[in-house]
């Protein structure tokens, strides 16, 4: 989602925000894949969103 920038926050219409089901799944122990379909929740934001993230690990 977004509010507008840290000095002028935009008004409650003009932000966007996002909900959803997300899922963490661990395939490996360096790494990890999060994704989820969210829903826009103001007029602003987009309706519908698929988001997928694959992460790794660093160090131990």
């Amino acid at each position: 989602g977004s509010l507008g920038s840290f000095k002028k926050i935009l008004p409650g219409n003009l932000q966007e925000h996002l909900a959803g089901p997300m899922v963490d799944l661990y395939i490996h122990p360096m790494w990890e894949i999060n994704g989820g379909f969210l829903f826009g929740l103001t007029e602003n934001s987009n309706q519908r969103i698929v988001k997928l993230l694959l992460g790794r690990r660093r160090g131990k």
